[in-house]
């Protein structure tokens, strides 16, 4: 008969302890007057009558030796191996329920281990590595690598977020692919002048910074080139803005300008081998008086009033208006 603490009281009901049972564990009462303990249950009752309501060595564990891991993705096999009441697996209700889709009713107190005797790998949330984490058979899409460019669409990838167990799976380079259909498009491509944000780094404000440079350091995505956007007279200050070839021939510091004019020509007057000319068959609407263009109601009056029209050539109208007008 096992000695008795005196600060304890004795079983009210009188009833005889277990042979063996420690009469100081509360949860010991169950074992009064039963014909033996009973195999230690990972439970807050004492079943083996010893005074502890656990058995993380498993020694007299009736759960010992069930399944508790399955050898599906990321996880490994393990069976029961002790109980540890004071503790609980990580992720527990995910544990629960990928091993419940396998049969197996999960105890999170149980302690698992592999073959060999170490911790078996049990579910864990999904992490950015190409790996079945969660062992639900699946791989997430955004842990696919369609387009064989070996970066994954997802993100968190880095060596303190996904290593060990939990690393890059093989052959994959990264994460943060921006476009998984593209096998051009990834961190670290190079950033073409395609309007396209190549690199998955900053949208396309740097659209073309791998490619443009030196002479033709502007990208002009649209058609799709590298240009120089202060001498290219088809480009000139802005993507798409084309010098009008009547008034200037050439682009200057993001200007469209006529020769060493400093400007485009004005009205009436046209572009002429890099100077501004009037050339009345061209620009000018009325006739030209020297490098000036000068408009139809002023040539209407050439002779009434006086007007300077000389070299005008219109109908009526001599080169050269009379001095009375």
């Amino acid at each position: 008969m096992p000695t008795r603490d005196p600060r304890y009281p004795l079983d009210p009901a009188k009833r005889t302890a277990c042979s063996g049972e420690d009469e100081r564990a509360g949860s010991s009462q169950r074992c009064f007057g039963a014909a033996q303990p009973q195999m230690e249950r990972c439970d807050p009752l004492d079943w083996d009558c010893n005074g502890k309501n656990d058995d993380p060595e498993g020694l007299n564990l009736a759960d010992k030796g069930k399944p508790c891991s399955i050898a599906v993705g990321n996880c490994t096999a393990g069976t029961v191996a002790g109980c540890v009441l004071s503790g609980s697996v990580d992720n527990a209700a995910l544990v629960r329920r990928v091993l419940a889709g396998a049969g197996i009713t999960f105890n999170e107190h149980w302690v698992c281990k592999d073959a060999a005797g170490n911790p078996a790998a049990l579910p864990v949330p999904e992490l950015c590595n190409g790996q079945d984490d969660d062992c639900n058979a699946q791989t997430p899409d955004e842990e696919k690598d369609p387009d064989n460019d070996k970066f994954l669409a997802c993100s968190g990838c880095t060596a303190s977020q996904v290593s060990g167990r939990f690393a890059l799976a093989a052959g994959l380079s990264g994460c943060g692919d921006c476009n998984a259909t593209q096998p051009s498009v990834f961190p670290g491509a190079e950033e073409k002048c395609n309007n396209v944000d190549d690199n998955c780094a900053s949208g396309l404000t740097d659209d073309g910074a791998s490619q443009c440079g030196g002479s033709t350091p502007n990208c002009c995505s649209q058609i799709p080139d590298c240009v120089n956007l202060q001498t290219d007279k088809n480009q000139c200050g802005s993507c798409g803005r084309q010098c009008d070839a009547l008034v200037a021939d050439r682009c200057v510091g993001g200007n469209c300008v006529c020769g060493a004019t400093g400007g485009a020509c004005g009205p009436g007057l046209n572009c002429d081998g890099g100077q501004c000319k009037c050339l009345e068959a061209a620009r000018c609407g009325g006739c030209c008086a020297g490098t000036s263009c000068v408009s139809v109601p002023t040539v209407a009056q050439c002779g009434l009033n006086g007007a300077a029209c000389q070299g005008c050539t219109a109908a009526g109208v001599t080169d050269a208006c009379p001095d009375d007008g």
